[in-house]
């Protein structure tokens, strides 16, 4: 997962491939949902790769910009880019099931 800030989300994104979709993580140190994440991001590492999907994350401790820029109301979030486009949002923690049902569908309407 390749950390970000507000001023460098921009560049990251362009240097995208054509097709490439990028997840941009928004979470916090003190977030009890955000500790959930983590832990199924590194018990079940493989539940979250997809084909041309690449994983971005940000402390939103460390850059608020990004939640203003966004308009978030909660973390964790997942911010869905294809390409430069903000296309999909899941805000919250499902679990990891219906987060990765979530995450599918929203790869199957951008292809």
């Amino acid at each position: 997962m390749r950390p970000v800030t507000d001023p460098e989300l921009d560049s990251v994104l362009a240097e995208s491939a054509p097709g490439e979709v990028s997840i941009l993580y928004l979470w916090g140190s003190r977030c009890a949902d955000c500790d959930a994440v983590r832990t199924a991001l590194r018990s079940k590492p493989e539940s979250f790769r997809w084909p041309g999907v690449r994983w971005l994350e940000s402390d939103l401790r460390d850059d608020l910009r990004l939640a203003t820029r966004f308009g978030l109301l909660g973390i964790p979030a997942f911010l869905i880019f294809a390409g430069r486009r903000p296309r999909g949002r899941i805000t919250g923690w499902p679990g990891v099931p219906t987060f990765t049902r979530l995450v599918g569908e929203q790869l199957q309407r951008l292809h």
